[in-house]
């Protein structure tokens, strides 16, 4: 049985703490997984992190299978939405947002060495976390700025 909802979970439960430029505060996003992802995002749910299984933030032919020794061998993508704020109808991350998620890329790079076999079957592959802006739901017009990580596990099945 796969243990990708593991997986979830244990990227649910690792947080991402980040001060943001010219506070003193820090900020730590909630994480939404798969069964509790809203419809939308309310200001009040800002900073926030959606733990999604969505091809439309993913490439082409990413999700893979393959025999090998009489096992399956499975490739895993989870998308990790961090919805900032709302960008206010900009398209461009610059200024203090670009600052701040920059520095929340590389603390989501070193949350990843918590992550690396968070099952005993399972293993992060790659990743990738690209600071931008994101329209979140899709097709609503509705403009944060954020970062996207997308990480690629590999599990071998019995």
């Amino acid at each position: 049985m796969s243990n990708i909802l593991s997986v979830y979970t244990a990227i649910a439960a690792q947080d991402i703490t980040i001060t943001p430029y010219g506070t003193t505060s820090a900020v730590t996003p909630k994480a939404y997984k798969l069964h509790e992802i809203p419809a939308s995002v309310e200001d009040g749910m800002l900073p926030c992190r959606l733990l999604l299984m969505d091809d439309r933030y993913l490439e082409a032919g990413q999700l893979q299978w393959a025999t090998l020794a009489g096992s399956l061998t499975m490739v895993w993508q989870v998308v990790d939405l961090l919805l900032w704020e709302p960008t206010g109808g900009g398209l461009v991350l610059y200024g203090p947002r670009h600052y701040d998620m920059l520095n929340y890329a590389g603390l989501y790079a070193d949350a990843l060495i918590a992550l690396r076999q968070p099952t005993r079957k399972m293993q992060l592959e790659g990743a990738r976390v690209e600071p931008g802006v994101y329209e979140y739901p899709q097709g609503s017009g509705r403009l944060y700025y954020g970062a996207l990580a997308v990480l690629n596990y590999k599990e071998i099945l019995p």
